[in-house]
């Protein structure tokens, strides 16, 4: 099978080679999804061996998207209506006829209605971050960055709110605590499990998640900086509330079938009848994220780190093995990874 997988890549490799050599064929949504498929592949290939190059996929649909390296461009390129798929058509629609709006990663009408898009969230946070980044490297806190935060965090919590009933999770069951203390098994945390329209809208639930921990980390950091420990409790249950829901989608993802999941949870064994991989690649960014800040409790790092290495094993993405064991993992792996995935999101 290995074999037959690494033929199979080599051949698409081929393909994809033979098709930026032809400039009818670069910008064609053919060649973007080899490039993708190329990525995917590298990421379910990985492992503490050999990390694969899906760095080299990620720059290939970056260019072939015209964008920069970083996940966030995906959303730049449809804000500023440069996506290279959709020019034409754009143009094509002015006139008489309302302008068109190509589909972006988080433009369907259920993420985009209200005061606050979440494109602009995701990139406020971007900047916010990158400016923090240079403070904390040099010890230099301005005078209102923390507001600037705080009140980043709030807007992240106003849209969360103000989303459709249909968009929202919803709570199935609460798990009881098993005899087993410890080694929880990979989708029986005790307490909420929750169910969503499908597994977009979950991913772009954790993706919102992450970016909260993110904003609540930047907190800490400036409240341990000014030896402000009240203001960093502040921030704990926040975290532990986010946690908690990033927890909760954990079997969503990860089963095939919820419901009959529940039925059976009587052990606390685990997941007999594993989901769609795709469950675990959506997953698996947002689980190794939220199990290296170390305010959220050891216990559940743990256990994020246990339901990587389920996804590893039990989904074939090997990628998901290396962020549960690796202690190196820098940066633009990480969003080499996040530009195959959300690329996939394009449509």
């Amino acid at each position: 099978m290995h074999e037959r997988a690494e033929r199979l890549h080599q051949e698409l490799l081929g393909s994809l080679a033979r098709a930026i050599e032809v400039p009818t064929l670069v910008a064609s949504l053919e060649t973007r999804y080899i490039a993708l498929l190329l990525g995917l592949y590298e990421i379910s290939a990985a492992n503490s061996a050999d990390r694969r190059s899906h760095h080299a996929h990620a720059k290939g649909l970056s260019a072939l998207l015209k964008t920069g390296t970083s996940p966030l461009d995906l959303l730049r390129i449809i804000r500023d209506g440069n996506r290279p798929d959709t020019n034409g058509l754009s143009e094509h629609c002015q006139g008489t006829q309302p302008r068109f709006r190509p589909r972006g990663i988080f433009s369907v009408p259920a993420l985009s209605e209200g005061e606050e898009c979440l494109d602009n969230l995701m990139l406020d946070l971007d900047s916010l971050q990158t400016r923090f980044s240079t403070a904390f490297d040099t010890g230099t806190f301005s005078p209102g960055l923390g507001e600037e935060i705080s009140s980043l965090y709030e807007r992240f919590s106003s849209w969360s709110s103000s989303r459709c009933p249909g968009f929202k999770p919803i709570t199935v069951t609460h798990l009881k605590q098993s005899a087993v203390n410890s080694g929880i098994a990979a989708g029986c945390w005790p307490g909420r499990i929750d169910t969503y329209f499908d597994l977009y809208v979950a991913g772009v639930w954790n993706i919102v998640r992450t970016s909260q921990l993110r904003i609540i980390d930047m907190m800490v950091k400036i409240s341990d900086h000014h030896v402000d420990r009240e203001a960093s409790l502040h921030w704990i249950p926040r975290a532990n509330a986010v946690v908690e829901d990033i927890m909760a989608s954990i079997p969503y993802h990860l089963t095939d079938n919820l419901h009959a999941f529940i039925d059976e949870y009587v052990t606390g064994e685990g997941i007999n009848d594993r989901g769609k991989s795709l469950g675990g690649l959506l997953l698996m960014h947002p689980l190794y994220v939220a199990s290296n800040f170390s305010f959220i409790p050891e216990k559940m790092r743990g256990y994020m780190k246990r339901c990587l290495l389920w996804i590893g094993k039990e989904m074939g993405l090997g990628q998901a093995t290396l962020l549960a064991e690796a202690h190196d993992i820098d940066r633009s792996y990480l969003e080499s990874g996040c530009v195959i995935i959300w690329a996939g999101f394009l449509g």
